[in-house]
Formats: structure tokens, sequence, C-alpha cells
């Protein structure tokens, strides 16, 4: 029954933990994403035709301040966190 338990806890703790590290990496790469979208020597141009300077400016400025909270709080930040950042940026 020990045995049993302790694995439950194991195999929870680690499915917390891997939620949690998917949630950083699809942050992350959506923030690389709209990175590689607002620069102005991109092939895919859709953003840059369709958005005026201030709406990319303020963009950028949004994507620059979530990379530097990811920098500042990756390790530590949780899975519900991580999560609201990305909805914060859609």
């Amino acid at each position: 029954m020990i045995l049993t338990c302790s694995l439950t806890a194991i195999s929870s703790a680690e499915a917390a933990k891997t939620a949690r590290e998917e949630a950083r990496n699809i942050l992350e790469g959506y923030l690389y994403k709209l990175s590689s979208l607002l620069d102005p020597h991109t092939d895919r141009r859709a953003l840059i035709d369709f958005s005026t300077e201030d709406e990319r400016d303020a963009m950028s400025k949004l994507v620059a301040t979530t990379f530097d909270w990811l920098s500042d709080h990756a390790e530590t930040a949780s899975e519900k966190e991580l999560r609201a950042k990305r909805l914060a940026i859609e």
C-alpha cells in the first residue's frame, strides 16, 4: 500500500513537472515565433503588411517584456502562470 502511494505521488509529481515544462516551451516558442513575424525582413509578411507601426511596436514591447519575465521566472513559474502569460500575449 505504501509503495503504491509513493508510486502514485511520484507519477503525479512527474506529470505536473512535464506539464509545467510543456507550458514553458509553448510560451518560449510562441515568443520566438512572434519575434520572427515582427522582423521587417521576414518572408512571412502578413503581420507586417496588415498591422500599423504602433501595433508592431506595442507587440514588440510585450514580447520583450515577456522574454524578460521568462528569463527571471522560467524555473519557478507555475504551469498556470506560464499559460496565463501566453494567453496575455494572444
